[in-house]
């Protein structure tokens, strides 16, 4: 069970996925939420300062389940990929691309240029890497939860359904 979470090495079918992690992770988040909810102080009546206050005192003892969650997710999504024979680290290319932009307008300024779409002035450069990180997003969220994995062994491993059948 353990390394079905924590262990970034295998595979994992998208049913392993789906009742394996997002369902879980649906379910502890609601059972969080709900929590947090009911032991709200009396009389916050959701005040905004009140409920940052709590969260903030709470977020401390709950550190340590959230970031393993965090990593769960990791972990389950890299197999996942492995799954469909590829690496794990597509995982980070939407978030690599906005990092390279955001480091490359600091030290490019001239890649700011405005274009205008609708009433919205955006820079060129920002809206087109912007539009590829969000390609990316869609293919992977498609590929990880929609798409089956590869037929057979590939370089990651055995195929996760061959155990089922």
């Amino acid at each position: 069970m353990l390394k079905f979470y924590f262990s970034p090495v295998g595979r994992v079918s998208r049913k392993g996925l789906w009742l394996g992690f997002v369902l879980p992770y649906f379910a502890i988040s609601l059972v969080l939420l709900g929590t947090i909810a009911v032991t709200l102080p009396d009389g916050s009546n959701g005040d905004p300062q009140i409920v940052a206050g709590y969260l903030s005192e709470k977020l401390i003892l709950l550190f340590p389940v959230l970031a393993a969650i965090f990593w769960a997710g990791i972990a389950v999504t890299f197999k996942r990929l492995h799954d469909r024979n590829l690496s794990g680290f597509w995982l980070f290319a939407p978030f690599t691309i906005m990092v390279g932009v955001h480091y490359l307008t600091k030290v490019l300024p001239f890649l700011l240029m405005q274009v205008e779409v609708g009433e919205l002035s955006v820079p060129l450069f920002i809206a087109f890497f912007g539009a590829v990180a969000f390609a990316i997003n869609l293919w992977l969220f498609v590929s990880l939860y929609f798409l089956p994995g590869t037929r057979s062994d590939n370089k990651y491993g055995p195929d996760p359904l061959e155990k089922t059948k």
